[in-house]
């Protein structure tokens, strides 16, 4: 019986080493003998073979096996060229065709994620997978200086048998997700980049006396009217607001205009018919006034609409800034305003976003208001679609709002005395997205020298690491065969480097 028990565990184990065996997974080398190398010998390897080694690159002597051989590195380069379409160059006799181009991306895709697999199976861990959503944002930001986020275009990330989105089977890279990565760096380089000279900004500056004043009138002669006769005449408030019929004293839930010396107040007001309640911005930047008593309160879980009219340009950042403070100082808790941009183009047809990502806490104390702001990218949030069709005033309403929101989750409001916008905002010409990109050289007329140059320092920045001469001068390459089709070097050298940015050696 023992021996039956010995000889049962033996076949066992041979029966599921065998089975494991199978299971293991393997290099698709028959893929490559059939439908790979073919390819190679007619196209490539008459420039990178036993004749020629351009780029000291022999491409008939890489070992296909992805799995267990040593040329894993010379393939993700092979992926990188064809998929970014550097090789072969346009002056080559011999081009690979779309559908040949695709055959080989594929492959190599799904070996480099089997070799994943085995990599991560062995040694718990592998270098062969993307970023994720999360580290692509924040890489691209640091990178570019620039405040988008940019992985908000990219599908969601699927979620690996263990229950993590990062892991290297769930991060591999297909032809269709590489052409996503290629035109985000494209949008990326064309946001960080600028042309020509600095646009001319509009201006908001609007004092909430202004605003009240707008809405009714007859509240702000009579507010001037009780505070002069406190000053003129010496009168207590009591005195004055008796004087003036005590107006304007009842008690206000919602977001309301006050007088922080005379108590009195009127609601906000907004509707988007007429353009009634619609700003129009000037072209000369305005002073910020002296802290005023007139104010806009916003209790908590309320909101106030500032009308901008269809005053604001197409893109570029917009500046939207506050002097604002607590109403209460002995509370222990801050007020938070969250900022929304809208529009209501008609009865049926409103449309509110969120502007930005942050909401700002307003810590100043009621007698030392300090100045907030948020930044606002025009081009990605929901515009007017009857912008430029209709006039101001005319159905459907052409006009666009920004809507104050205090979303703090304690009873505390937040006053504000005054707000200004800025649209396009710059803090410099050109902003430093650009200009540490395309920086000033002495080279800077010699296109062949500077491209190096930009080239150079982008890509050691965006690969982390020093980069070689062969390196540069593949991107040099492309750089000359995309020229004569570009309007002037900035075009041209901004197709060059989303090639780097979606190379496997960024992502």
């Amino acid at each position: 019986m023992k021996m039956v028990r010995v000889i049962f565990a033996a076949s066992l184990m041979i029966l599921l080493s065998s089975v494991f065996a199978e299971e293991s997974p393997q290099a698709n080398l028959e893929q490559f003998r059939q439908g790979i190398e073919p390819v190679l010998k007619t196209k490539c390897v008459g420039c990178h073979g036993p004749d020629k080694q351009k780029g000291k690159f022999r491409i008939d002597t890489l070992d296909p096996d992805l799995l267990k051989g040593q040329d894993v590195s010379w393939w993700l380069e092979v992926f990188n060229v064809i998929s970014n379409s550097e090789m072969p160059p346009e002056d080559a006799k011999m081009q690979l065709a779309d559908h040949e181009k695709a055959r080989i991306v594929d492959w190599l895709s799904g070996e480099i994620q089997v070799a994943s697999q085995v990599r991560r199976s062995e040694q718990n861990h592998t270098s062969f997978r993307r970023m994720t959503r999360y580290e692509y944002k924040y890489v691209m930001q640091d990178l570019l200086d620039l405040p988008h986020d940019l992985s908000r275009d990219l599908p969601p990330e699927s979620v690996s048998d263990d229950g993590f989105k990062n892991s290297s089977e769930m991060l591999q890279m297909t032809v269709v997700q590489l052409q996503q990565y290629r035109n985000l760096a494209r949008k990326a380089l064309a946001l960080a980049t600028v042309r020509g000279e600095r646009p001319k900004p509009v201006y908001y500056g609007v004092t909430m006396k202004s605003a009240a004043a707008q809405i009714d009138a007859k509240y702000v002669a009579n507010v001037e009217a009780t505070l002069q006769q406190m000053q003129e005449k010496n009168l207590s408030r009591e005195e004055a607001l008796k004087n003036q019929g005590n107006k304007y004293l009842g008690g206000l839930n919602d977001a309301h205009f006050k007088n922080l010396i005379t108590g009195q107040g009127i609601g906000t007001r907004w509707g988007y018919g007429g353009a009634k309640y619609a700003w129009k911005p000037i072209i000369i930047k305005p002073d910020a006034p002296p802290i005023s008593n007139g104010v806009v309160v916003i209790p908590a879980n309320k909101k106030y609409i500032f009308d901008v009219g269809d005053g604001l340009p197409d893109a570029g950042t917009m500046r939207v800034r506050i002097r604002a403070s607590r109403v209460n100082s002995e509370s222990k808790h801050s007020p938070t305003l969250r900022l929304f941009f809208g529009n209501q183009a008609s009865n049926d047809s409103r449309v509110l976003v969120r502007a930005s990502e942050r909401d700002i806490t307003i810590t100043a104390q009621p007698d030392e208001p300090d100045f907030y702001h948020w930044d606002v990218r025009l081009s990605e949030i929901a515009r007017n679609a009857y912008r430029h069709i209709q006039k101001l005033g005319q159905l459907p309403n052409p006009a666009e709002f920004l809507s104050f929101q205090n979303c703090s989750s304690t009873p505390v409001a937040v006053q504000i005395d005054y707000l200004e916008i800025t649209a396009p905002f710059h803090e410099q010409w050109p902003p430093k997205s650009h200009s540490q990109i395309f920086f000033d050289s002495n080279d800077k007329a010699n296109e062949k020298k500077y491209a190096r140059e930009v080239l150079m320092k982008f890509m050691r920045r965006a690969w982390r690491r020093e980069i070689a001469e062969a390196e540069i001068d593949q991107k040099l390459a492309l750089f000359e065969k995309l020229r004569p089709q570009c309007n002037d070097f900035q075009e041209a050298m901004i197709e060059v480097l989303a090639t780097v940015l979606s190379s496997p050696k960024f992502l």
